[in-house]
């Protein structure tokens, strides 16, 4: 899929954030609205909107802004299984729980989309603050406009929208365009928008990074320590116009380690991200299945939850296939295989705070 990178806008969130899929504290319900007045129209530029988002899957392809067209643009080619995202800017929360939020699209038959609504600031421990259902389109093109509802949603914060678009293997063209929210406000002047790690079952840990306003910018020093006080350089990437920037680091011991991004302009001048915690290697915590082989209901057994964490099952090609929440304070979780084919699938326990593991299933 073409990746078109726009210099103009890029983005870096302030929101602390640890884990790509943690969750929620409150449940969100999601009903049809018309409140949604048209914001952004895409007519002259890309709206500070970005794509892939930081948030999502890492296999997420990217959408781009057609300046011909003027909108938000995608195609599944043959992929079996596409999945693309795309991020707003920053936006003032006018409404204690509660925010409308809409798009035109067109779509492949029975693409499905969902939409994360996400807190930048004040900095939050929550990846996200409302999370909707996977839901298929009812047409290959129109417009929906969605009341979402969560308790977490407070009056006066900056959040995001992330929406993501997934089909089940039709080829065709994916397109994002007149979003609009309730109120229609203006983006909130913001620069570092994003800074999120992801934890890999390779002992590396992938942080990244989105920025707003990268003007004169020289590049940006990563920065690590493990007392949260005493820093040192991980590495240094230049600014180079891109919407997602990433660096790699080892995770060698079981320690703690600390993060934040030192944005240094051409001048000298300099400013921080916030700062992010991860945890290091516990090898002796790592989640385990039986009975193995699984034929019916397998157990995944893991550390114990500190919050609401998530399971996933997928295909090797990536699909995934099965999604259950963990509860809080539970070392196990029941996943029910037997309607899968026989074959060789990947379960991933993510625990709401960072840590993330993978282990393969052999299913008869």
């Amino acid at each position: 899929m073409k990746q078109h990178y726009i210099v103009a806008k890029l983005l870096l969130i302030t929101s602390i954030t640890f884990s790509l899929q943690s969750q929620a504290q409150s449940p969100t319900t999601v009903t049809n609205s018309s409140d949604c007045g048209t914001a952004r129209t895409f007519t002259s530029s890309d709206e500070g909107f970005n794509s892939p988002s930081i948030y999502s899957d890492p296999d997420d392809a990217a959408l781009y802004w057609n300046p011909v067209t003027g909108r938000e643009e995608g195609n599944t080619g043959s992929s079996p299984d596409f999945r693309a995202s795309l991020i707003s800017s920053v936006y003032p929360s006018t409404t204690p729980g509660k925010v409308s939020v809409g798009f035109s699209y067109t779509a492949p038959s029975g693409t499905q989309y969902r939409v994360k609504v996400i807190q930048v600031s004040p900095a939050t421990a929550i990846n996200y603050l409302a999370l909707t259902s996977w839901t298929t389109f009812s047409a290959t093109a129109g417009s929906v406009c969605l009341l979402i509802s969560d308790i977490d949603i407070e009056a006066g914060i900056g959040i995001r929208f992330e929406f993501s678009f997934r089909t089940p293997g039709a080829a065709g063209d994916i397109t994002f365009d007149n979003f609009g929210m309730s109120g229609a406000n203006a983006p909130l002047p913001v620069t570092f928008l994003g800074f999120v790690a992801r934890k890999n079952d390779d002992a590396t840990v992938k942080l990244l990074w989105d920025v707003a306003d990268e003007t004169n910018v020289q590049g940006y020093y990563i920065e690590k320590s493990i007392d949260g006080n005493n820093y040192t350089t991980l590495g240094f990437v230049p600014a180079g116009g891109k919407p997602v920037y990433s660096i790699t680091d080892n995770l060698a011991d079981t320690k703690v380690r600390f993060y934040r991004v030192k944005n240094v302009d051409i001048d000298g001048a300099y400013k921080y991200s916030t700062t992010i915690k991860v945890a290091g290697l516990n090898p002796d915590k790592r989640i385990q299945l039986y009975p193995v082989p699984a034929k019916g209901v397998i157990n995944v057994q893991h550390e114990t939850a500190p919050s609401k964490g998530v399971i996933t099952l997928a295909g090797l090609e990536g699909r995934i296939l099965i999604r259950k929440e963990v509860l809080a304070n539970t070392q196990q979780t029941n996943l029910n295989v037997a309607a899968l084919s026989p074959g060789i699938y990947i379960i991933r326990y993510e625990d709401g705070i960072g840590a993330v593991q993978t282990i393969k299933m052999v299913k008869e």
